[in-house]
């Protein structure tokens, strides 16, 4: 009587859930026929949590929905329980999806499933329907993302004062029921959204039931579980709270261990460490033990999971395959791999599917459940790959595996240690690359950060350029470095303002030696080399360029007392790293002058100024006696002389002179004293002169370096009578 009380109920419910979608189908728009253009708002979104290599196919990931994604808002929906989404791939595509928990006050959760997925992958969130659809229909039917699954439970459903009914999400009916009748506190907190917590003492505990039934009282049913085995992978989250007292079932099809079916167990305390896993294929002979399956810390039953402490939410993944082995990964990670004793492979037995308790005997109770919380329970035909079970673990653990679409950059230098490096030089670093795409945003911006490696990272991003859109090609350079000085970075592209940039790339540089001159230093005046009395040599080398090619050496001098000169005269053009030296002419002797020299390259750089002050020595000079140089005139002769007061650069030098008639033709000169030394006097008289005749005369003094005084010239008239003289100079 009981068990038709059962199937009536079973019955009963699966009409109700199908008349539900019947009329929940009357108010939705068909799947295949909505497009993007039908909603009014998009947010792309992209895949950035994946790690694997393999390009996965028929994916569900879980994307987080809040008002942090992007600039969505739940107040611009018109279902307030997430009717009126749907998710495209980047092709336009319609997206097979479920929604998983909806909250408008923070984040809902929905499954999507992605046909091919690898990192990067791109897919669209569209949302509210225009308001010509929205007329006819406030609702959307997406396609069901469960379609390469048996079963997919998420083990929220409450029962209240009866028992309740555990709905299965993929397109099997499969509908489980709960053991015992508990109370809605036996929904909890899942890992995703609500979940289901399980105990063994159902009737003292309550808010407690000992595993949900799955009855395959149905041939569809029945034949969709029995496509599992031998090769088939399950999978579900679980919370540990209690002691075990006994092997728990997890999820199996058996109700004793004897029983020929496959099944997963809680390790038993009383025989084994607690939180080892027992994985069957069959009968008690056909499980995961014996001397070549120790597992864990030296025990020879079961399989000791990592950090299996109590009040821990953990994931567990079992794969057995036809060549009669398993595979058993927890939280993504692989923890054992083998072979079933009793050389068998998996088989699916006759009975129902029980989850988290074994199966319920005769009396309708169950037994042996998991102490603890489960949730999101599955079941798949064949084989799925480390890299896909490794995402499925990641796509609920990690918040950001889905994330809003950044702009992505292909950066010049990428298999280097300085990605998007494209040149460095003593003052500033080059970053270069293409955009590949902007992320959803109709342009996009370049960041960066630079600190010195000694240094801490600055908090805030730097725009270096913006406005860019999908193929710019971009160069852009950060200034303001040091020299020789090494650094950090980090790059990224960035949408719109207030929404997240992508993953920088990031690595290291070390500047060039900068644009620098040593000036020399063998006067005291820097920068000059020697000081005479009508120049200056200036002097020093530059060792270092920078970034230039060439340079100019360019000064400014004025006389002590007058303006300062505004503009800077060039000296001298170099190319490449070199010493110089180049002499400046054009000075006055024994005068002091005011002067600023620097280097200036050919891409701008300038160093910084050195100034001073420098004195010319005295030039080649001569005091003419009696200043004209004319010491005595007489009866056909005239007397000249002078003395030499300063020789410049020179070692000795000579007196010249030209005497001739007035109105007659210059002559050339013609030397009367040499060897002259500093302080040299010299007397020269010029006879066989006309008497009473008026003569013109130059005077000058050469050194042996070339240099020649000023021209001392004039006119003198000897006197007419014999024995008259005019003496210029008495004594002399």
């Amino acid at each position: 009587m009981n068990k038709l009380k059962r199937i009536f109920a079973t019955s009963l419910f699966r009409s109700a859930l199908s008349i539900a979608f019947a009329l929940s189908a009357l108010g939705a728009t068909a799947a295949d026929s909505l497009t993007m253009a039908d909603f009014v708002y998009t947010n792309k979104l992209q895949v950035a949590g994946y790690t694997g290599t393999e390009t996965l196919v028929n994916f569900p990931v879980l994307v987080h929905i809040s008002t942090s994604l992007g600039d969505f808002q739940y107040s611009r929906m018109r279902s307030e329980k997430g009717g009126d989404l749907a998710f495209f791939a980047a092709d336009g595509t319609k997206l097979a999806s479920e929604v998983d928990t909806w909250t408008t006050n923070g984040t809902s959760l929905v499954w999507v499933t992605l046909p091919s997925m690898a990192q990067g992958t791109q897919f669209y969130m569209c949302y509210r329907l225009t308001d010509e659809l929205a007329k006819r229909n406030t609702m959307v039917e997406n396609p069901n993302p469960w379609g390469d699954y048996v079963g997919v439970w998420h083990l929220r459903e409450e029962g209240g004062k009866s028992k309740a009914v555990i709905k299965n999400s993929t397109t099997n009916i499969l509908l489980g029921m709960t053991s015992s009748k508990g109370s809605p506190a036996v929904v909890t907190a899942g890992r995703i959204g609500a979940a289901r917590r399980i105990a063994t003492d159902a009737g003292n505990n309550p808010g407690y039931d000992s595993g949900i039934t799955v009855a395959l009282t149905n041939s569809s049913d029945l034949a969709a579980m029995n496509s599992l085995a031998p090769e088939f992978t399950a999978s579900f989250w679980y919370y540990p709270e209690g002691d075990s007292s006994n092997w728990e079932y997890l999820m199996s099809r058996k109700n004793a261990d004897g029983y020929n079916a496959w099944g997963l167990q809680f390790g038993d305390e009383r025989i084994a460490e607690w939180g080892q896993i027992r994985i069957y294929g069959g009968n008690s002979g056909n499980y995961a033990v014996g001397s070549g399956l120790t597992f864990g810390s030296g025990t020879t039953k079961g399989v000791n999971i990592p950090d299996g402490g109590k009040n821990q939410w953990h994931k567990m993944d079992c794969v057995w395959t036809s060549d009669k082995k398993f595979s058993l990964y927890v939280d993504g990670a692989l923890v054992a791999a083998g072979a079933l004793s009793g050389n068998k492979a998996a088989v699916n037995g006759s009975l129902n599917l029980s989850i988290g308790g074994a199966l319920a005997p005769a009396s309708g109770k169950g037994g042996r459940g998991f102490k603890g919380v489960m949730d999101e329970a599955r079941l798949r035909p064949g084989i799925v790959s480390a890299d896909w079970i490794k995402a499925d673990y990641d796509t609920v653990n990690n918040d950001n595996f889905v994330t809003e679409a950044q702009p992505t950059v292909a950066w010049v230098n990428d298999s280097g240690t300085s990605p998007g490096v494209s040149y460095i030089h003593h003052d500033y670093v080059g970053f270069e690359g293409a955009v590949s795409d902007c992320g959803g945003f109709p342009n996009c911006s370049i960041q960066c950060k630079v600190w010195a490696t000694s240094g801490a990272e600055p908090e805030s991003w730097t725009t270096l350029t913006n406005g860019l859109v999908v193929a710019d090609v971009f160069t852009v350079a950060y200034s303001g470095l040091a020299p020789d000085t090494a650094y950090n970075y980090k790059l990224r592209a960035a949408g719109e303002e207030g929404h997240a940039g992508s993953v920088p790339v990031e690595g290291d540089f070390t500047t060039l030696s900068g644009f620098a001159v040593s000036w020399s230093t063998d006067t005291e005046a820097t920068g000059l080399s020697g000081i005479h009395h009508d120049k200056v040599i200036v002097g020093g080398s530059v060792a270092e360029l920078g970034d230039a090619e060439s340079f100019e050496v360019q000064w400014k001098c004025w006389a002590d007392g007058a303006a300062e000169s505004e503009s800077w005269t060039t000296l001298t053009n170099v190319f490449g790293a070199a010493a110089f030296e180049v002499a400046v002419g054009g000075l006055v002797s024994t005068t002091t002058y005011n002067y600023a020299l620097r280097v200036v390259a050919n891409d701008g750089e300038t160093t910084t100024p050195v100034v001073g002050m420098f004195t010319t020595e005295p030039g080649l000079t001569v005091v003419w006696d009696e200043t004209t140089g004319i010491v005595q005139v007489g009866y056909g002769f005239v007397k000249i002389g002078g003395k030499v007061v300063g020789l410049g650069e020179a070692t000795s030098c000579n007196a010249q002179r030209k005497v001739w008639m007035s109105g007659a033709s210059e002559p050339d000169w013609t030397m009367f004293k040499t060897d002259l030394g500093l302080n040299s006097s010299f007397k020269e008289v010029v006879s066989d002169l006309e008497a009473g005749t008026t003569y013109s005369y130059k005077l000058r003094v050469c050194g042996n370096d070339g240099e020649k005084t000023e021209v001392v010239e004039g006119e003198f008239t000897t006197r007419g009578e014999e024995g008259e003289v005019i003496v210029y100079r008495p004594g002399t």
